[in-house]
């Protein structure tokens, strides 16, 4: 667990977020070893605070905050960014000597993403932000800082409008809904804060008729990538920009904070991103099982067979890797000699060179774990050949190789820690030492539970554990048919 960097992004609901992927993307491109979790936090307070307590608890370094938590990110900090004070919303936490920090992204990530788009000579006379929302905020703001002389906001509720303007001096007017258009043929930019054109929401219907063509059209909505407003836009020949460049901008300021550098937002980045939105791969469902050793995830990776889940299993693949033949073989035999014996990798030598040396652990991992990933790529080919409605991936260190967002659902299975002990010390050759060297690359029990979607408990009957895995796989093919 030393030297992994743990993030996490917070919100409600949480599944679709990206953000895991940004930083697994960045953690990659700079050779770091750390998570972002994604976490569901009801919305209620008393649920934000316990979150953002066991966060700060568990060494986390900070989190990303998304609706409906970016007030109380405020609200519940222990000190506050200049902007946030501004503002009265943040949207990035950091962790540090027992305190939390808040911090506001959002204007930065709105401004570096729309520099992307302006050209030289564009004018910026007037802005026309189209939303009272949690983000209009941030982007009037953003818009006065990149030197629009007057910022406009619209809102289908006109008090709302108001409201805004009032609180806050960089916007300049308002205008009425039925209005918008009538702004619009004098407007440089058009930026959608609202919700509208996201998926269960009305389109954003905007006339751009008599709109100036150098007018720039912009959506904080990045999913779908084109709404309609965008399409509209795009079809009167205006440039346009959704909202993935706010969203990779603004994540930046917080990974610089808690791994020490500075990421490239990059054409490689977004691609990836709009892959994932274009193709989500509703099907497969990938469940992620996991938990410590000796808790009985064996047993229940069983059972999920016995439902019709088709199943993968770390352990497995390494026993293939290590085989006579194994793509492990020669290069463990390179950086570990006298471990491999016979032609294959001996687990009982390599186990005691790293008790013996466990900062070697490290080694091994940079070894094994590419060619676990290319095992499990194959497994989930063919599953998918098949038309597999499941696939449980069953991998120990799941969390603590930062894999977690790669699963729409990840299943903990956990025991009473005597039961886990005793069961483990039943095994051939297995010792309290090396018992205890395997527990301290492993994440602690009650921080898989708190990270976990779903929870299983295996020191009850095996009847009642089997119970409770057939009304959780049950619950998930229920939730993505």
């Amino acid at each position: 667990m030393n030297g992994r960097t743990k993030t996490a992004v917070i919100g409600a609901p949480i599944s679709h977020s990206l953000s895991p992927h940004i930083h697994a993307f960045w953690r990659g491109a700079y050779s770091e070893t750390g998570s972002c979790e994604a976490i569901y936090c009801p919305d209620l307070d008393s649920a934000f605070q316990d979150t953002v307590r066991n966060l700060r608890d568990f060494g986390y370094a900070g989190a990303n905050v998304t609706l409906p938590h970016k007030a109380r990110a405020c609200r519940y900090a222990d000190e506050l960014s200049p902007t946030v004070m501004q503002l009265g919303v943040a949207n990035t936490l950091t962790f540090a000597n027992g305190l939390t920090y808040a911090e506001n992204t959002d204007v930065f990530g709105f401004e570096e993403s729309l520099k992307q788009i302006i050209e030289p000579g564009d004018k910026k006379n007037l802005a026309l932000v189209v939303g009272a929302g949690g983000a209009s905020p941030a982007v009037c703001l953003a818009l006065k800082n990149i030197g629009y002389r007057k910022v406009v906001v619209t809102n289908r509720t006109d008090r709302k409008a108001s409201d805004l303007a009032e609180k806050f001096s960089f916007i300049s007017a308002t205008c009425s809904w039925s209005d918008k258009e009538k702004v619009l043929v004098d407007a440089d930019v058009v930026i959608n804060c609202s919700a509208m054109g996201m998926a269960n929401f009305p389109d954003l219907e905007i006339d751009f008729t008599n709109a100036q063509d150098s007018l720039i059209a912009v959506d904080i909505v990045y999913t779908p990538a084109q709404t309609h407003f965008l399409h509209t836009a795009h079809h009167r020949g205006l440039r346009y920009q959704n909202g993935l460049g706010m969203l990779m901008h603004q994540a930046v300021p917080g990974f610089e904070k808690w791994f020490g550098k500075t990421p490239e937002v990059t054409a490689e980045l977004e691609s990836i991103l709009l892959e994932r939105l274009t193709n989500p791969g509703a099907a497969p469902v990938l469940i992620g099982l996991t938990g410590s050793i000796g808790m009985g995830k064996s047993t229940a990776a069983k059972v999920f067979e016995e439902e019709g889940a088709y199943i993968w299993d770390a352990d497995s693949g390494v026993h293939r890797l290590y085989s006579a033949g194994g793509g492990a073989v020669q290069p463990i035999s390179e950086k570990f000699p006298g471990t491999v014996i016979g032609g294959a990798v001996s687990r009982d030598k390599l186990s005691s060179h790293l008790v013996q040396y466990p900062d070697d652990f490290k080694v091994l991992e940079k070894i094994v774990h590419p060619l676990v990933g290319r095992d499990r790529a194959a497994f989930i080919e063919r599953a998918m050949g098949d038309n597999a409605k499941a696939i449980v991936l069953d991998i120990p260190l799941l969390f603590e190789t930062g894999q977690s967002y790669e699963f729409d659902e990840i299943v903990v299975v956990t025991a009473d820690q005597d039961v886990r002990r005793a069961r483990v010390l039943e095994r051939p050759g297995m010792t309290e030492e090396k018992l205890s060297a395997l527990i301290s690359r492993q994440m602690p029990e009650e921080e898989k539970i708190f990270l976990a979607d779903h929870v299983v408990r295996t020191d009850a009957s095996l009847a009642e554990s089997a119970l409770q895995i057939r009304h959780i796989y049950r619950d998930i093919l229920e939730k993505y048919q």
